[in-house]
């Protein structure tokens, strides 16, 4: 694409792209969630653009948060073959108040909803102290060790949460 092409991303466009290249990671060390979209270093002009796109939502607000919430690293070390560049948000803030009320508001078409509530649900109990206690820990590490690709059908080990009990 010519240098001047600016790509015009909506909600539900952003949807679909998240649902094929987006991740919600929780990290088992201190449960911080991330939220990811990783792509060919080509596309650093795209991600550029997803990146004002959602700090331009009106769900942000800009006196308490600003362009830093949300990172953009490019990976172009002679050890990378294939360069890339990742958006990334940790913010806690910036997740609670911006990303989960645009993806809420939006009809999945995958199974990477399931990892999205589960994200929730990782945040949630981590709001209410559950992530310091034993009980609460343990459930945190059943919702996140089948999360991504440990929910595929092909993934066997571990056991499975009952999430209509979690929910209750």
């Amino acid at each position: 694409m010519p240098k001047s092409f600016k790509p015009r991303i909506t909600p539900y466009w952003l949807l679909g792209f998240v649902e094929g290249e987006g991740s919600f990671i929780v990290r088992k060390d201190n449960y911080k969630l991330i939220f990811t979209l990783t792509q060919s270093y080509r596309d650093l002009s795209l991600m550029e653009s997803i990146k004002e796109f959602l700090y331009n939502l009106p769900f942000v607000d800009k006196n308490n948060m600003d362009k830093t919430n949300i990172s953009i690293t490019t990976f172009k070390e002679s050890t990378v073959i294939n360069p890339i560049v990742r958006l990334t948000i940790v913010k806690t803030d910036f997740i609670k108040f911006v990303i989960i009320p645009l993806f809420n508001s939006l009809t999945w078409r995958s199974k990477k909803e399931l990892d999205f509530q589960d994200w929730i649900t990782v945040l949630k109990l981590k709001e209410r102290g559950h992530n310091h206690q034993k009980e609460g820990i343990s459930i945190i590490n059943l919702i996140i060790n089948q999360m991504n690709n440990n929910r595929l059908s092909t993934n066997q080990s571990g056991s499975k949460l009952d999430r209509n009990q979690l929910y209750l």
